[in-house]
């Protein structure tokens, strides 16, 4: 591999790895927004699907057999599996499944879950299930986009993108290494940072001692094409890199070439 291919494919995994980076961050975005317009007595189902629910409780109730549901259709069947004591918002908290049969009609349908003996004052949330007839109107009644468009979770988007990021970084760790040796095989480097400091450029370069670079050693700049087109003094050094200073004008960028004169 010569210094072009090593910095276009470095150049190809960091747009990668920043690409995978959005993709991380806008399914996240999708989701949180998706979650914050949901609500948990809002549901979406096909006929035949098992949801899970939950719904608060009063502390009074300790047993899931003190429960009872009403619906509005025959046709879905509700199963509390446990109460939860000590619920973060205080009370308790019930968890269980609703099953809608295979017959159920695409409609809309209500149904409350209960104590069998309600205490005055006591209010219940209401669940409101829309029942669709096929997949298509089942995912465009979606609030996450991700799924509304793709069929997929945002979070599933997330989770894939995560380890697909990592690799194109560590890839252009890889390629930039590459390209450090192929550049320090003909004694050449990269500037790494320009910074303005009072009228003059300090330019910090990748050699240093090592390379036989020390304070008042000579250096060309390079241009894209790799001609020398200015020379700067080291000002300071250590074992794998330098600085030096030039005037304000002296044209110098990051990832600009750097050699010994």
């Amino acid at each position: 591999m010569n210094l072009q291919q090593a910095a276009l494919w470095r150049n190809r995994a960091g747009r990668a790895g920043a690409v995978l980076c959005l993709l991380i961050a806008v399914g996240i975005l999708d989701a949180l927004i998706a979650q914050v317009r949901s609500s948990p007595y809002v549901l979406n189902a096909l006929p035949g699907q098992t949801v899970s629910i939950n719904g608060p409780m009063p502390e009074r109730i300790k047993d899931k057999s003190e429960l009872t549901y009403q619906s509005s259709t025959e046709d879905l069947d509700v199963e509390i599996r446990r109460i939860q004591t000590g619920y973060w918002l205080g009370g308790n908290i019930w968890t269980g499944v609703v099953r809608l049969s295979e017959d159920i009609a695409p409609s809309r349908h209500q149904f409350i879950i209960r104590p069998h003996d309600v205490e005055s004052g006591e209010t219940f949330p209401i669940f409101d299930l829309t029942v669709h007839g096929d997949q298509e109107s089942l995912q465009a009644s979606a609030h996450s986009l991700i799924k509304r468009y793709l069929g997929v979770p945002p979070w599933l988007v997330s989770l894939i993108s995560l380890p697909l990021a990592v690799g194109a970084f560590v890839m252009v760790f890889r390629f930039s290494r590459q390209r450090e040796a192929l550049l320090l095989k003909e004694g050449k480097g990269e500037v790494v940072r320009v910074k303005k400091v009072e009228g003059q450029v300090e330019i910090a370069f990748s050699l240093g001692t090592d390379q036989g670079f020390e304070k008042g050693t000579r250096v060309l700049l390079h241009d894209a094409e790799g001609s020398p087109m200015a020379s700067v003094e080291v000002v300071k050094a250590w074992s794998t890199a330098s600085i030096a200073l030039a005037d304000a004008s002296c044209p110098a960028w990051p990832g600009q070439l750097i050699s010994k004169m």
